[in-house]
């Protein structure tokens, strides 16, 4: 066993002994060390390192050949030290196709999950770079179990011998029809693989290359390994690229600081982001996480990253990191991503990613900020698991299949723990093929709303879902307009509560009205009710009596007197059989309430939007007011002033002629 170092003169090839102080090349049972300003460029297969926390140091560069084949394990943990560099390709100079570049880690006399991997110093270089393809795809034919040919959407850069991976497309199954496939032929982009499919794939599901020239992986697939970059604010500005990189069997589980195959530490530091790009790497088979995000507070960015598994989990996000994921596939885990420890995610953004396959596609137990654009969940048990968290946006997504265009349902949509805190709301998104929005609401906190608003993209359709009910819009059952408010209690023994905010001039008299209604099965006890209440006025209530299927008009009317104007709070409260119904409808309160105006766009404060005169502000006041406000860009008075002008010039052009 020694320490065989580079020699100090600019390096050379792993191969030559030239290369090394004293001429001897470095064996499995010696600790290598790249000396600062030594090029050593790997061009064969190689075993070292002397089982140690120091086996491989760069100092200098460590750097793959371009033009033969290289594989280097590491018996020990591999550091990439302050100002080293690991070049396994760079943008304009990658590991091109026909040239195969590995690194094996975690070797050892005697294996253990987690016990080596590759550490990156903060100010350490980093670089991998393989032949450009495209990552995922989807089918453009069915792949049809038996047979061994299919069309795709885009095949660039695909080679023979590479490994697919195609996304199940059946109902609700987690994943349990995925498969990989081997390319044998390629023409334009109708492929041929080795094997025929086992299971059928429909047309528009996802299809993702694994394949990758640079390949970072475990020496054992059994014993886990990670890699773990870290960045604070001395690292250096373009100091890591990882482009079209294959990593498998990371991410352990057992060395607990060190979970990701792909792991980022950031140290906390708010820097920006020191990264030149992130994208187009394949992560499979982690026994814990592939990608692991910790602490890192400077927004990295994934681009078109690829991640499947037959065990482990995908994305892991804590300690208050911020990152933006696009077009992300993940075709099979048990977890999708999980927001966890401590803080979890802030600020965390997913556009046009695919979630297919998964038991549970998003794990929350903490985290905030959340938004998630475009994106689609398909065939997994779980859409969506919340516990603790805040600010969750979901706009234009799709829960289950896609428009129709395959079965890849899922089981139930959300499972709400006991200590949910999460308020999510969805804009325009479709739920397709769904069992069930929700299988559990054992919440120990009643504030907890999920909204759905124009469900389907259908601004008729709105869901609000709670502890202890659910509201929909009725379009069938209402008393005026065109939809009323519909309750559906799913607690016998705590009431569902919805509150409206009401303008209270200081002196004013307020009067709210509107109608109730009640199912036989609803029931005769705890009765619909509402009240007005705050700013010190005495609270004015109204009970429903016991009459069925029969709207009933309610009036709750007070004054305040606090010498300002303020709000007070209308609160219906429902609380019936678990299988009867409710309505409220046509809620007339001061002051005018803007159409359009809301959390939902169509309602406004929870309820359908209406133009309605409060008793103190006449219909012509409200009038008299936009239309003398002629400055204001966008306003109705703008609006008026154009309309007169041109009704006055078409005047004007019918009298000149």
């Amino acid at each position: 066993m020694a320490v065989i170092t580079s020699n100090g003169t600019g390096g050379g090839l792993w191969s030559a002994t030239t290369t090394w102080s004293g001429g001897v090349l470095p064996v499995l049972g010696d600790s290598v060390v790249i000396a600062s300003g030594d090029v050593v460029e790997v061009d064969g297969t190689y075993n070292v390192g002397d089982d140690t926390a120091t086996a491989i140091q760069v100092n200098g560069t460590l750097k793959a050949s371009r033009t033969a084949n290289s594989e280097l394990s590491s018996r020990g943990e591999l550091v990439i030290n302050a100002n080293g560099t690991l070049d396994y390709g760079k943008s304009g100079d990658n590991i091109p196709n026909g040239v195969t570049a590995k690194i094996r880690l975690n070797d050892s006399a005697t294996l253990v999950d987690g016990k080596w991997g590759l550490t990156l110093d903060v100010q350490g270089y980093y670089y991998t770079y393989g032949a450009s393809k495209t990552t995922n795809t989807y089918l453009t034919t069915q792949a049809t179990a038996g047979t061994a040919s299919f069309d795709v959407n885009d095949a660039t850069g695909w080679q023979v011998g590479d490994v697919l991976v195609l996304a199940t497309t059946s109902a609700g199954n987690t994943g349990t029809q995925t498969e990989e496939l081997v390319i044998s032929t390629i023409v334009g982009n109708t492929i041929t693989t080795t094997t025929n499919a086992v299971n059928t794939h429909e047309i528009n599901g996802r299809v993702g290359n694994f394949t990758r020239t640079v390949k970072i992986e475990a020496f054992n697939s059994t014993y886990a390994t990670y890699q773990w970059l870290k960045n604070d604010s001395t690292s250096i500005v373009g100091s890591r690229e990882i482009q079209h990189t294959e990593i498998r069997y990371c991410g352990d589980n057992a060395y607990r600081t060190k979970f990701g195959g792909l792991g980022f530490d950031g140290a906390g530091e708010k820097v920006v982001n020191p990264y030149i790009s992130v994208g187009n790497c394949t992560l499979y088979n982690a026994e814990y996480y592939n990608i692991d995000l910790y602490n890192c507070s400077f927004n990295l960015t994934l681009d078109d990253m690829a991640i499947y598994g037959t065990q482990g989990n995908g994305i892991y996000i804590r300690q208050g990191s911020v990152c933006t994921f696009n077009r992300l596939v993940i075709y099979k885990v048990t977890y999708g991503v999980t927001s966890a420890y401590s803080h979890g995610g802030v600020g965390i953004v997913f556009n046009d990613c695919w979630f297919a396959g998964c038991y549970i596609s998003l794990n929350h137990s903490s985290g905030q900020g959340f938004i998630f654009n475009n994106c689609i969940w398909s065939s997994s048990n779980y859409c969506l698991q919340f516990a603790w968290g805040v600010g969750f946006v979901f706009n234009n997504c799709t829960v289950g299949y896609k428009n129709g265009l395959y079965d890849g349902s899922v089981n139930y949509a959300f499972n709400i723990t006991s200590n949910a805190l999460t308020k999510p709301v969805f804009y325009d998104c479709y739920f397709n093929y769904v069992t069930a929005i929700i299988i559990n609401l054992n919440l120990a906190h009643n504030d907890f709303i999920l909204r759905i608003s124009n469900k389907n993209v259908d601004p008729s359709a709105q869901e609000i879902y709670a502890k202890t009910g659910i509201l929909y819009r009725d379009n069938v059952t209402y008393k005026t307009g065109v939809a009323s408010l519909r309750v559906e209690p799913t607690s016998s023994s705590s009431s569902f509560k919805n509150e409206w905010q009401i303008f209270a001039p200081s002196g004013e008299p307020v009067v709210v009205s509107g109608f109730l209604r009640k199912d036989t099965a609803y029931g005769s006890s705890n009765r619909p009710k509402v009240t007005l209440s705050g700013l010190g006025i005495t609270p004015s209530s109204y009970t429903m009596t016991d009459v069925n299927d029969t709207w009933e008009q309610f009036t709750v009317s007070g004054t305040q007197t606090t010498g300002t104007d303020g709000i007070l709070t209308l609160t219906a409260e429902f609380q019936g059989a678990t299988s009867g119904k409710a309505w409220i409808d046509g809620i007339v309160a001061p002051p005018t309430i803007a159409v359009n105006s809301g959390d939902f766009g169509y309602w406004s404060g929870g309820q359908p939007a209406q133009l309605i005169a409060s008793n103190f502000t006449s219909a012509d006041d409200v009038w008299n007011k936009l239309a003398t406000d002629v400055t204001l860009t966008g306003s109705m008075g703008v609006l008026v002033k154009d309309t007169e002008q041109k009704v006055d010039d078409n005047q004007a052009l019918i009298i000149a002629t």
